[in-house]
């Protein structure tokens, strides 16, 4: 019997997460932060304009200026993706930035957390260890958002939450924070315990929290870009095949059971959780010019439903 097409979450969601967040943050535990409705519009607007300009400058970049070089590594399977699923994407994104925020205001309600720990003048350390911060943000970053992905996968949880991002089959750089409101919290949370546990147990420079957080960004778009940028045999390079490519975050969209990790492989490594054929599908993209078989988009459609409603078991 045919599975019938995927119920799409209603576009009120989003607004209505944000009048929840600005609520939350106007009566929330740090008023000085929002003195105004000015500031507050001006907060969420720095995350958004962010957010559009890596999510723009990748599509520009990947899809127009550099598509004739890149075509042989397209992950998508429409030369343009619909504008519907675009203007989907940007709205539940919007709406994440102020979860966000919101989110962040409740979490660091006292200054005082790791305060004992930070220093100004990177070369007290060196930039070494400068960029060792930054890497042990992301490798916390990575455990937080694994465990809490494959969470998020439990049918209940996937069927009332983690369904808007999934619902972008095909994804675009602007999928990178398209967030049901629910799962926008967890994902700032994961983000917010990896910095304060790195706050609490080493020296850390604010601008190394900075520019982890940057990367989150771009990593995430580039994870959702529909383009394979990462070079031929990249799976196959000491050290650097534990960083995730396009394909592996490509494949969790169109087969949803697996590769829940966001920056690294060894997660889902470890768990057995990584698609078995992640490398082969790696590897096809340089082995001819023609592009790989695509599953129509109805039968993919189908089979994150069929995968989304049973309890993931690893």
């Amino acid at each position: 019997m045919m599975t019938p097409s995927p119920r799409k979450t209603p576009l009120w969601v989003a607004p209505l997460g944000v009048i929840l967040a600005i609520a939350a943050i106007w009566f929330g535990p740090r008023p000085d932060w929002v003195d105004s409705f000015a500031t507050l519009a001006y907060d969420v607007w720095e995350g958004v304009v962010e957010y559009l300009q890596y999510a723009v400058g990748a599509f520009v970049l990947a899809w127009i200026v550099l598509h004739p070089v890149l075509k042989r590594r397209m992950l998508a399977r429409r030369r343009w993706p619909r504008l519907p699923q675009v203007a989907r994407e940007i709205l539940f994104s919007v709406a994440t930035q102020v979860v966000f925020l919101a989110t962040a205001i409740w979490l660091f309600w006292t200054d005082s957390m790791g305060a004992a720990n930070m220093y100004t003048v990177v070369a007290d350390y060196g930039v070494l260890y400068f960029g060792l911060t930054v890497f042990m943000v992301l490798v916390l970053h990575d455990t937080a958002f694994y465990w809490t992905h494959r969470m998020m996968h439990h049918p209940v949880l996937f069927e009332r939450v983690h369904r808007v991002h999934h619902e972008s089959v095909d994804p675009t750089p602007f999928t990178a924070y398209s967030f049901h409101p629910l799962e926008a919290i967890v994902e700032q949370v994961s983000f917010v315990w990896a910095v304060t546990v790195v706050a609490l147990i080493m020296p850390w420079h604010p601008a190394a929290i900075a520019v982890g957080s940057t990367l989150q960004l771009i990593f995430n778009v580039i994870a959702h870009l529909g383009y394979e940028i990462y070079p031929r045999g990249w799976h196959r390079l000491p050290v650097l095949r534990w960083k995730t490519p396009a394909t592996h975050h490509y494949m969790h969209h169109q087969r949803v059971g697996g590769n829940y990790g966001l920056y690294f492989r060894w997660w889902d490594r470890i768990c057995g959780t990584e698609f078995r054929d992640y490398e082969a599908r790696y590897d096809q993209q340089f082995a001819t010019t023609d592009r790989s078989p695509r599953l129509d988009e109805q039968a993919q459609l189908r089979q994150s439903v069929r995968v989304g409603k049973r309890v993931d078991n690893g």
